[in-house]
Parts: structure tokens; C-alpha cells; sequence
């Protein structure tokens, strides 16, 4: 932890976020890896400097046996690993990064009909068995960077959930009613809670089911299809689902009742789903269109759905899989069937094409409150931090930074009334703690820039009276606080 004193020599400090800008007319579209037959159940993520990194099966050496493969792209080039060659290996994947940006991959091993896991520690790939059965898996790490796993028994016809503790694999069944648990998808909240989404065999019907601590509960959420599932929470801890019935269909929660909508009616589209929700707790869903054989995306602003055909070069688009870059700009990595090769699709935001310098010396900027952060390519135009609409009654605390030509640290503070000295220090999970705590980097050793809420509709009654001083810091990884930009803003509440 950087020690206080660094920060009392420094005046106040503030950030923004601007709504993402999808007026990006054309998607960047390229290759992975065309070394042989890449196949099914794709998975990406973005890692914290914007880097993709993808988990695949690849049938390249012989059809009998395949690989799970991982690759990654550097900033330069695409790296690629083989995980685990041991027999058939590597469908049903799905990967996920910890907080140092190392991937652990789920996957199913047909050879022994077992679920597996891999994780590297920066140094070797692990591997181990973790129960019997496997299909279908999904993947998501708690806050102690701890596996939490859904699958499908098929042997029992059951959808079943395993964590590791720190020591040892826990199983659990979820639901046995009948042919359940296909096509899941699982997420965690903020109480690394799992929830899951899933196909009821038995009734084609999409199912929902989460752990509330004690015991899971389960809902139907349509009952007219729901295989191709892919879930989402938002900051709500929500849950959003795309899924395939006659169509493209999305269902989400509001704290009282599911809703449910077409997104695209064609027919045969839908397959494959995947969704990601951006800051604002909009979704953005990659899918198939098996009519066409194209790759197609669908998003929701707020108040329409767009559509839009991303990839349609013959036979490409199956296996999709979405993630969002800290702009909210979408990445999809998905399969040419025809060429046997694995691609990807980008859709970058303009403020991705944005950097600033590290400092060199002290630079401090002041700025009036706004309603939206101000990205630009130089340290004395940005206006990172912003409030919303303050006459509202609301009040959104957003960032916005574009990105940096060198690993950077990034210190967020807040004062509250009656005293500008009565400073809060923003911690890396959004959580407010005295300055006497000390000092800790928001984001740390990043290079990547970013749109974000921090805190979102805080009603303006609920807040004391008086102003609110906002600080950003941005100072370079190598720890020196005597380079540093600083921006400062304000804002004032009144009953």
C-alpha cells in the first residue's frame, strides 16, 4: 500500500464516464488461429488491459482425440497454448480471468466422461478432475479468485454445481426434476452467489436457479423453449438471459417480475447465444443465423434493440461467444465452419483510439461539475469524473479515461461534508474507506483506459447537504508520486 503522505501533498482529485458511442460503422474482423479444425464451445474474456484471451477445442492432429486450446493476444501478436492433449479433451470450455489476469478453463473430458479444470499460476498450467459427467460447462471466479463451475450431469439427466473452497471440490445437484441442465450458463453476484441458467429437457422450457445462501431456488422463466441460454447479471445482481426459441429471446428480472421479449423472429436464429451487459445494464447478445450461415449481433440502447450482421463470409458465426472491452465496445470470438478456423469480430469504440503520455512532473486540473466524463487524447482536456444530472433528483458517479502509453495507477477519492479534509479513498471493489486507512490504486498496472459507473442512482434526498469534492489520480506503476496527473471537481447537493 503507497503510503499517505504522497497524497496530503497532493490537492483533490476527481473522475468521469461518457456513454459509449456505438456510431462505429464497420466491425474489425480477423483470425485467431487457422492451424487446423478449431470446433465448438468457444469462451473469451478481456483481460485489464484490453487483451482478449480465448479457450477453444481444436481437432487439428487427428479426429479421434482433440485438444484444449487457450490463446491470448499480447498487444503485438496472438499467443497460443495447448492446456491438455489427453485423449478427447476440450469441449463445452469456458474461461475466466483472476485478478493477476492468469486464466482457469472448465472443459469436459469425453474420454472418461469427467469435468475438468485448468488454471495457470503464471508460471505452469494446472489440471484436475473434478466430478464425473461435464457437458455444458460454465465458468465464473469468485471475489478470492475461487472456481465456481455449472454442468450437466448427463448420466443422471441433472444440472449439478461444484466450487473449490481453497482446499477441496464441493458438489452439489441443483435440479434432478426430470431431463434438466443443458445449454447453462452460470454467473455470481456481489455475495459470490451462484446463478445458473439452464434447459428443461423434459418440458422444453428455459429454468433459472440461484443459491440464496441457504438453498437454491428455481423458477420457470418461459415455457416455450429455452435451449442456446447464456445469463448475465447486472448491478443490481439481476439476472438477463438470451436463449433460443423459434428465434432470438431475451428475459430479464426487474426485483419483482420476469419479462420476456423477441429480439429477432426469424426463425432459425437464436443458436449459440451469448450476452454481456454493458455499465449501463444494457445487454448485448452475439448469435447464429443457421438460414443464412452469418454471425449476428443484437443490442439494446435503452429504448429500441438494433440488429446487425456482423460476419456473413459463408458459414461462419456458430459458437460465439461476447465480451465487452472497458469502453463497452464489443468482441466476439466464433467459428468458420467452412475454413475450419477460429475468428474474431471487434467493434471499437473511437475513445479506444485515444491515449495520453505518463506524466512527468505534477500537472493538476480543475473542472465545474459535469453531467458526462470528457475523453480526449491529451491530460488537460479529459474531465474524467461526472455526477449525472444532478437536477434530477439523481446522481451517477462516473469515470471516463482514455487509455495510456505505459502502465499507469489510478487513485480515486471522494470528501464529504462539512470538511474537504474529510477525504474517502475509492478501493478496487468500489468500497469507501477513511484516508486514515491509507491509500490503495483503484486500478493498478493498467494501460487500459475506460467507461464506467461507479456508484449509480443514489437519490439526491438521501445525500447530507453541502459540496462534494472529487479527485482522479493517475500516476505511473513504477510508484514515483512526484509524476502525477490530478483532476479535480465538485458538486453541491441543496434540500
Amino acid at each position: 500500500m503507497k503510503k499517505i503522505r504522497y497524497f496530503l501533498l497532493i490537492p483533490s482529485f476527481i473522475l468521469i464516464l461518457q456513454t459509449f458511442n456505438y456510431a462505429v460503422s464497420n466491425w474489425e474482423i480477423g483470425i485467431i488461429d487457422n492451424s487446423g479444425n478449431v470446433y465448438n464451445n468457444i469462451s473469451t474474456a478481456f483481460d485489464s488491459n484490453n487483451y482478449p484471451h480465448i479457450s477453444y477445442q481444436d481437432f487439428t492432429n487427428n479426429l479421434t482425440n482433440s485438444n484444449l486450446k487457450y490463446a491470448y493476444y499480447d498487444g503485438t501478436h496472438w499467443i497460443y497454448e495447448t492446456v491438455d492433449s489427453n485423449g478427447k479433451v476440450g469441449s463445452y470450455s469456458a474461461i475466466a480471468l483472476d485478478e493477476n489476469n492468469y486464466p482457469h478453463i472448465s472443459y469436459y473430458d469425453q474420454t472418461n466422461d469427467t469435468l475438468k479444470y485448468a488454471y495457470f499460476d503464471g508460471t505452469t498450467w494446472h489440471r484436475e478432475t473434478v466430478d464425473s459427467g461435464g457437458l455444458f460447462t460454465s465458468l465464473a471466479l469468485d471475489k478470492n479468485n475461487l472456481p465456481h463451475i455449472g454442468y450437466h450431469d448427463f448420466d443422471n439427466r441433472s444440472l449439478k454445481y461444484a466450487y473449490f473452497d481453497g482446499t477441496s471440490w464441493h458438489t452439489d445437484i441443483v435440479d434432478n426434476d426430470g431431463y434438466v441442465g443443458g445449454y447453462l450458463s452460470l454467473a455470481l453476484d456481489r455475495n459470490n452467489h451462484p446463478h445458473i441458467s439452464y434447459f428443461d429437457y423434459t418440458h422444453s422450457r428455459l429454468k433459472y436457479a440461484y443459491f440464496d445462501g441457504i438453498t437454491w431456488q428455481k423458477t420457470i422463466v418461459d415455457n416455450l423453449g429455452g435451449m442456446f441460454s447464456s445469463i448475465a447479471l447486472d448491478s443490481y445482481d439481476y439476472p438477463h438471459i438470451s436463449y433460443y426459441s423459434s428465434g432470438l429471446k431475451y428475459a430479464y428480472f426487474d426485483g419483482t417480475s420476469w419479462h420476456t421479449d423477441l429480439v429477432d423472429n426469424s426463425r432459425n436464429v437464436g443458436k449459440d447465444s451469448s450476452i454481456a451487459l454493458d455499465t449501463y445494464n444494457h445487454p448485448h447478445i452475439s448469435y447464429y443465423d443457421e438460414d443464412n450461415k452469418n454471425l449476428k449481433y443484437a443490442y439494446y440502447d435503452g429504448t429500441n434493440w438494433h440488429i446487425e450482421t456482423v460476419d456473413s463470409n459463408g458459414g461462419v458465426g456458430r459458437f460465439s461467444s461476447i465480451t465487452l472491452d472497458s469502453y463497452n465496445a464489443p468482441y466476439i470470438a466464433y467459428r468458420d465452419e467452412n475454413n475450419k478456423n477460429l475468428k474474431y469480430a471487434y467493434k471499437r469504440s473511437p475513445y479506444s483510439y485515444y491515449y495520453i503520455s505518463m506524466p512527468s512532473g505534477p500537472h493538476t486540473f480543475y473542472y465545474p461539475t459535469i453531467s458526462t466524463p470528457e475523453i480526449a487524447s491529451s491530460s488537460e482536456n479529459c474531465k474524467p469524473f461526472s455526477v449525472g444530472d444532478i437536477d434530477s433528483g439523481i446522481i451517477n458517479i462516473q469515470i471516463g479515461l482514455p487509455n495510456f502509453t505505459a502502465p499507469a495507477d489510478i487513485y480515486l477519492a471522494v470528501s464529504a461534508p462539512p470538511s474537504i479534509e474529510n477525504i474517502y479513498v475509492i478501493w478496487k471493489d468500489n468500497s469507501l474507506h477513511p484516508l486514515s486507512e491509507g491509500i490503495s490504486p483503484w486500478k493498478e498496472n493498467t494501460i487500459a483506459g475506460m467507461m464506467k459507473i461507479i456508484y449509480r442512482d443514489i437519490p439526491t434526498q438521501i445525500i447530507p447537504e453541502g459540496t462534494y469534492y472529487l479527485w482522479v489520480l493517475v500516476t505511473p506503476h513504477d510508484g514515483n508520486f512526484n509524476n502525477y496527473y490530478l483532476w479535480q471537481t465538485d458538486f453541491t447537493i441543496t434540500h
